[in-house]
């Protein structure tokens, strides 16, 4: 979990435009306090994702925004649908989270979420489908707020470099 924070962190402070620039990234890596140990891998984790498909996007994109807290009123229902029918269809919550990563593109919002997972390569689409609600709210709560449409959300499997589609 520390690890995972500590990518989260780096990620957080990226600016885009610099990223192809790996010793910026090392640079970040290590004042987020990385040991020295892993500073190398953390940076090669990160590097891989900025010169994927999907960071190459978020780089030629006009705009980028990361670690994006919201409060979104919505139906508990949507949250809990388990607990459909044990709780007033009308009920409200604020759903409060934080979008890892946007950015523009063709005047529509793309959505990323970087899991640290311990995800076995070639399991990442399976394993990505956990995340599915998380995706679906997060999508709602950005339309909700903006009044732009979100067109696509990805989950980035740092340790195995891959993106999945949801």
């Amino acid at each position: 979990a520390e690890r995972g924070t500590l990518l989260h962190n780096v990620l957080a402070a990226i600016d885009f435009k610099l990223a192809g620039d790996s010793e910026y990234i090392r640079a970040l890596v290590g004042k987020a306090g990385t040991p020295d140990e892993i500073i190398d891998g953390f940076t090669k984790l990160i590097q891989d994702f900025i010169e994927s498909p999907l960071g190459m996007r978020a780089r030629a994109a006009s705009n980028v925004i990361t670690e994006k807290a919201f409060l979104y009123p919505i139906e508990a229902t949507r949250v809990y649908p388990e607990k459909e029918g044990l709780i007033d269809p009308g009920h409200t919550i604020m759903l409060q989270g934080i979008i890892d990563c946007m950015f523009f593109e063709d005047g529509n919002i793309i959505i990323i979420d970087y899991k640290s997972d311990n995800v076995e390569p070639g399991n990442e689409e399976e394993h990505a489908k956990r995340y599915q609600l998380q995706l679906d709210l997060y999508s709602e709560a950005t339309e909700g707020l903006t009044g732009l449409g979100v067109s696509e959300r990805y989950i980035h499997f740092l340790k195995t470099g891959v993106s999945v589609r949801l």
